[in-house]
Formats: structure tokens, C-alpha cells, sequence
């Protein structure tokens, strides 16, 4: 019998392929696609939201700017193009202004150079003076020169010294002469071509004008101030509205730094008649990563914050 149950043929193994459910795998992957198309829709719409959201906020900003920007009435004209400078340092100009600041300025760049020669040249001079008064009489006089050339040098020492000192007193009192011709006859043309073409009228003040420390902080966007430097500060109307412009520079004193510069530019003011409490508004335009934003501001939270400009004021004030 075992024999038979050898030789009886093998019962044939069913295929592995007749156990998978074709069905269900089919319906796996339209589940898979489905959820991949869903995931690419819904990203497709949130680029889409946040692109709209985006340029929504764009429009706002342009219509931000717009509201700060001059009326074009208001805008000055095209900037005037120069000839670069040549090789002997000479600029050229259409406008006679420009031609007396540039006449001035070659000026003064000219007496200051002759006054430094004059002073090196001084210098070197006594310092000659006291080599010869060493080696001379050492040479002459051999031995027997004793203390002879060091009283002689020492004395000749003395003498440079003096000769310097009092060269020095001049060349400055010379040097702050020639520093307050040059800005006299720099500022008077560049007023000129400043104001030029403008309806400006009733110009007050000159060079020598400055501003006090309490004008300079009126505005608020500046505090604490230690001193203020000024020059040329002019008033005048402006289409009929008050202003003031001046070159200033201030400086705040740092515990640990010592006195730090926080301002250098036009200072400029006008008058208006927006009705804001006395705390104001400030606006600030902002600059390139090395700018410095007024102390008014530093470390205050912004009203408005935007990637062009910050508002700092009172939020009552804000009408816009």
C-alpha cells in the first residue's frame, strides 16, 4: 500500500497569486491617490492664500508710502548731472553757484596745503638745527669740545621748541581762519542753489547762526542729548508755512562709552497743523542696517511697523 500511496500522483499546489484580493489593492492606491491629489489641492490653495495675502498687504504699503510721499508740485527737480573730476582734481559746472562752491573749496584746499608745508617744513628745520648744534662744535673743537655741543644742542632744543610752539598758535588761529572764510563762501552759494527755483521767502540767518539744545529736542525723536553742534541754521516760509533747517550734529553720553554721536544732517522743522496731542507722531524712514533710529524711539513699541517705515506716537493720534 505504501507503494500505491507513492505512486498516486502529487495533489497540484494552488497558485499564491489566487490568495491576494486584487480588489482591495486596487481600491489601496485610489485611496492613495486620492489623498495625494487632497494634500496637492489644499497646498495649491494655501500658496494661493498667502500669495493674495501678500499682495494685499504689498497695496497697503505702496498706499502707506504714497500718503508720505512730496505731492509731485512738491518735488524738487531732476538731480544735475556732473562731469566726473579730471587728473588735476577739477570739477566742471553748468551753474554758478556750483562754480563758486567748487572755486572755494580748491581754495582752501590750497592755503591748507601751503600752511601744513609750512609747519613740516619748520619743524624739520629746528630739528636740523639741533643735529649742526651737536656735530659742529664736536667737530671743530675736537677733545677740547667738553660740554660744548650738548649746552649748544640743548639750547638750540629750547629755542625749537619755542619756534614750534608759536608756529603752531598761528598755523591754527591761521587754520580757523581759513576754515570760516571757506565755509562763508560755501554756504552762501549753496543757499542760493539750495533755495534757488523754490517758493521760499523771508531766508533768516547765515553761517554763524546755530540752534540751542532745546530746539533740537523739540521734536521728540531725540532725548537725553549732551550737546548740539550747528551752523548755517536758516528760517524762512515755505509756500507760506513756518520751517527751519540748520546742519546739526549731536552727541548723548554712554556711562560706558563715553560721549556717542547720534545725529549728523540737515535738521529741518516745519510747522503744521494736524490736530495730534502734545506727544506727536514720529515716522521713521528706515535705512540700511548700519542706520542709527533716533533715541526718541529706541527700545518704544511701534504703532505701525512696516518693512519701510515704523510709526511711534500715541494711537489716538493715529488717524490713517
Amino acid at each position: 500500500m505504501d507503494e500505491e500511496k507513492n505512486n498516486q500522483p502529487n495533489t497540484p499546489v494552488e497558485d499564491e497569486d489566487e490568495f491576494v484580493d486584487v480588489a482591495s489593492e486596487k481600491q489601496a492606491a485610489e485611496r492613495e491617490a486620492a489623498a495625494k491629489e487632497k494634500k496637492e489641492k489644499a497646498e495649491a490653495a494655501k500658496k494661493e492664500a498667502s500669495e493674495k495675502a501678500q499682495e494685499e498687504a504689498q497695496k497697503i504699503e505702496s498706499a502707506d508710502l504714497e500718503a508720505l510721499h512730496l505731492a509731485k508740485d512738491l518735488e524738487g527737480g531732476a538731480v544735475e548731472r556732473v562731469l566726473p573730476v579730471n587728473e588735476k582734481g577739477v570739477y566742471d559746472y553748468s551753474d554758478e553757484n556750483l562754480i563758486a562752491i567748487e572755486t572755494a573749496r580748491r581754495k582752501w584746499n590750497s592755503d591748507y596745503r601751503v600752511g601744513s608745508i609750512v609747519k613740516v617744513g619748520i619743524s624739520m628745520l629746528c630739528i636740523a638745527a639741533i643735529i649742526v648744534g651737536w656735530i659742529v662744535p664736536t667737530t671743530v673743537m675736537g677733545s677740547e669740545a667738553g660740554q660744548v655741543p650738548l649746552f649748544i644742542a640743548l639750547g638750540l632744543a629750547g629755542a625749537s621748541l619755542v619756534i614750534m610752539f608759536v608756529t603752531s598758535f598761528f598755523n591754527k588761529k591761521r587754520a580757523n581762519r581759513l576754515i570760516a572764510t571757506y565755509f562763508h563762501d560755501f554756504y552762501t552759494p549753496f543757499d542760493k542753489y539750495a533755495f534757488g527755483g523754490l517758493p521760499v521767502e523771508n531766508i533768516q540767518g547765515d553761517v554763524d547762526t546755530k540752534i540751542t539744545k532745546e530746539e533740537f529736542e523739540g521734536g521728540k525723536a531725540f532725548r537725553a542729548t549732551h550737546t548740539v553742534g550747528s551752523r548755517n541754521a536758516l528760517t524762512f516760509t515755505y509756500k507760506g508755512v513756518d520751517a527751519a533747517i540748520a546742519d546739526a550734529a549731536s552727541q548723548e553720553e554712554k556711562k560706558a562709552r563715553g560721549l556717542v554721536t547720534t545725529f549728523v544732517g540737515k535738521f529741518l522743522r516745519m510747522h503744521n497743523d494736524l490736530p495730534i496731542s502734545d506727544d506727536g507722531l514720529i515716522i521713521y524712514i528706515k535705512g540700511n542696517d548700519r542706520a542709527i533710529p533716533p533715541t526718541g524711539i529706541i527700545g518704544e513699541t511701534p504703532l505701525k511697523e512696516t518693512p519701510r517705515y515704523n510709526i511711534y506716537g500715541s494711537s489716538k493720534d493715529l488717524k490713517w
